[in-house]
């Protein structure tokens, strides 16, 4: 995937861990993903990722863990249109985060997202290295900023 991006996503559970919306595509780079950008041939979307505080690695496999869906529009990696992995490390190596800034109206000026990735699908697999930078078309928030 050429580019990659985050939001971040507010938990309905005002005590529980924020989490990240990461989209890894194929679309021209610096294009902020929103509704009316085009299509990119290929995407993952990475979700159900708790904010990162250290290295831990966040591995899913089971509903309301961390999963990564892949999608291809043009059919080059796979002929199902969605596929959901069947597990998934999500590992943080760097990262610049602070979703209340972002709420405030101040994002820090280094925001940011460094991480390996390793998932499995019933018929491949995606591993990698990431560098998603924030993108606030991704961010869902249950209050107002």
């Amino acid at each position: 995937m050429t580019s990659a991006y985050f939001g971040y996503e507010e938990t309905d559970n005002p005590e529980a861990p924020w989490e990240l919306w990461i989209e890894l595509n194929n679309s021209a780079p610096g294009e902020c993903p929103s509704e009316d950008s085009p299509l990119p041939p290929q995407l993952v979307n990475v979700h159900k990722v708790r904010m990162p505080v250290d290295a831990t690695p966040q591995v899913g496999s089971m509903p309301g863990e961390p999963t990564a869906t892949l999608v291809d529009f043009e059919g080059v990696l796979t002929t199902a249109y969605f596929l959901h992995s069947t597990s998934l490390t999500f590992t943080p190596v760097a990262a610049s985060l602070c979703p209340t800034c972002v709420l405030s109206g101040t994002p820090p000026e280094s925001h940011f997202v460094a991480f390996d990735l390793n998932g499995l699908y019933a018929n491949g697999a995606i591993t990698g290295h990431g560098y998603a930078t924030y993108c606030p078309s991704l961010d869902s928030f249950k209050r107002r900023k």
